[in-house]
């Protein structure tokens, strides 16, 4: 059933090209170039910190459907977990197919109008990594392409954030249940305060691209972070994907703050 439906409802959205599984011959050079960059900079990232990133792809966002179709049955034992631990019961097999369901749903859509909710893009570009897969999607529509020159300063920029994004998964150790029960609000403070953070003071000396600074949202997460560690010091950064949930009970405050 859940397969039927989320064949109907991609079949539907790939009718209004809202899904586009082709890259054009500009989106290919972008593809490119970008997967060459992320390929320079996971090398000289597993260098800096010592980890292993794994096998990170670059790819279109419009893979993202099919490659998180492989991935979904892990998402949704972790939904199926999560709507036990709030209910305080034991998962059950409603829980599972409930879980995939709401996956599948929320995948499509997210594909579907990702594109539009990026229409207003500062660098042009818009990306974002997805532990399931381990993979970085790229987003290209439906800003104008921006010079060749330029294309590499954002691009370095998507590659640097988004590997940030894969350093947080390869630290940890196990995945906290408060990675289950924490509100998104929060966890998105930690980990894209992280990633803003990493970018622009702990990874910035591996380019001699100049680095745009974040802005708006992106500001406070970045801030919240450079708080964090102005507190705890500059060697709690790679500890922070496992201790994220204790660091959390310290800091609330700043949450308040930014």
């Amino acid at each position: 059933m859940i397969s039927k439906l989320y064949d109907q409802l991609s079949h539907a959205l790939r009718d209004k090209d809202f899904l586009s599984s082709k890259p054009g011959e500009y989106q290919q050079t972008v593809l490119d170039d970008a997967s060459d960059l992320i390929d320079h900079y996971q090398a000289v990232i597993e260098n800096r910190t010592g980890t292993s990133l794994g096998d990170v792809q670059t790819r279109l966002e419009s893979d993202l459907t099919n490659d998180l179709r492989n991935a979904a049955s892990e998402e949704a034992t972790q939904r199926m977990v999560r709507r036990s631990i709030r209910e305080d019961r034991t998962p059950n097999t409603y829980d599972l197919r409930l879980g995939q369901l709401e996956t599948t749903v929320a995948h499509v859509f997210l594909t579907a109008t990702k594109p539009f909710r990026n229409a207003q893009k500062l660098n042009g570009y818009e990306a974002f990594y997805n532990g399931a897969t381990n993979n970085i999607y790229l987003n290209m529509d439906p800003v104008p392409p921006p010079s060749q020159a330029s294309r590499k300063r954002h691009l370095t920029q998507v590659a640097l954030h988004e590997l940030s994004h894969a350093w947080w998964k390869a630290e940890q150790d196990t995945m906290p249940v408060e990675s289950l029960t924490a509100s998104t609000e929060t966890q998105t403070y930690w980990k894209e305060g992280f990633a803003y953070y990493t970018t622009q003071h702990h990874f910035d000396d591996l380019t001699d691209q100049a680095l745009i600074p974040p802005q708006g949202k992106r500001k406070q997460y970045e801030l919240f972070m450079q708080h964090v560690i102005r507190r705890e010091g500059q060697d709690v950064l790679p500890t922070i994907p496992n201790k994220w949930p204790e660091l959390d009970k310290k800091h609330r405050d700043l949450r308040q703050v930014f």
